[in-house]
């Protein structure tokens, strides 16, 4: 193989891991059009602040931040907007006056279980067919080029395990 194969070869894995990503948020919106949660939610930002608050509870603005990789700047817009809609509080730190703690509110507890259903099936569609050694090896590889561009794997509790 010479190094134009080669070349040609990475950029056609890049091509093929954006186009899997922007048909797996394709997926996700229309079944979100569907669902009347379009109206409601952006899947991009507001969807992963719902998820992490489901799945650890109540914390800190910054950790949260941290959680779905954004700036602060960025993660206080999209609470501010939350707040609005209904979909989150955010509190004071008793503890620390300097701390916003951020917490579902029923609304946003609802939403969430709607958008993880919605999130469920699109990742059972996309894994529809692989056998537990492809989907292994998948995730060994995906790993391994988010390290090699400097990124950290999402934290999950049920890591290397298929859902």
């Amino acid at each position: 193989m010479g190094a134009n194969d080669g070349e040609r070869q990475r950029s056609e894995l890049s091509k093929n891991i954006i186009y899997l990503a922007r048909l797996h948020h394709q997926r996700v919106d229309a079944l979100m059009e569907e669902s009347e949660l379009r109206g409601e939610l952006s899947g991009c930002g507001q969807v992963p602040v719902l998820m992490e608050l489901r799945r650890h509870g109540r914390m800190s603005q910054r950790q949260l931040a941290e959680k779905i990789r954004v700036t602060p700047a960025t993660i206080s817009g999209m609470l501010k907007r939350m707040e609005r809609m209904g979909l989150i509080q955010r509190v004071t730190d008793p503890e620390d006056a300097r701390v916003t703690l951020v917490s579902l509110t029923d609304l946003g507890y609802d939403k969430s279980r709607q958008a993880i259903r919605i999130f469920e099936e699109v990742d059972e569609k996309m894994a529809e067919g692989l056998t537990d050694e492809e989907f292994t090896l998948a995730m060994r590889l995906i790993r391994r080029m988010q390290q090699n561009l400097g990124g950290r794997p999402p934290q999950n509790e049920d890591e290397g395990e298929r859902t």
